[in-house]
């Protein structure tokens, strides 16, 4: 990435869009780029995507939620975890 962006990934977006609306659609060198560089674009859109779930998550929620980290555990052959949370409506804290 250079500048933040994901160059080929913008690319692809950027043919794609002019496919959908049936320009250039029979262009050899335009569909060898769309198809070398697919997988950048589904990364491209991903972040895209994610940005956007991320912004409205931040306006549901202003406040960061922090969650306690869970204890892992051995007891010979078996491994597990306990986690203390915090219930809201009750208040104690509960050890699963």
């Amino acid at each position: 990435m250079i500048f933040g962006i994901n160059w080929p990934g913008l690319t692809v977006d950027i043919i794609r869009r002019l496919w959908d609306r049936g320009l250039y659609v029979d262009n050899k060198i335009l569909i060898q780029v769309h198809d070398n560089w697919f997988e950048e674009w589904i990364d491209y859109r991903t972040d895209k995507v994610m940005g956007d779930v991320d912004a409205q998550v931040e306006q549901i929620n202003p406040e960061p939620v922090s969650m306690a980290q869970p204890t892992f555990w051995e007891e010979g052959d078996t491994i597990g975890f306990s986690y203390d949370f915090v219930d809201s409506e009750s208040g104690p804290t509960d050890s699963v």
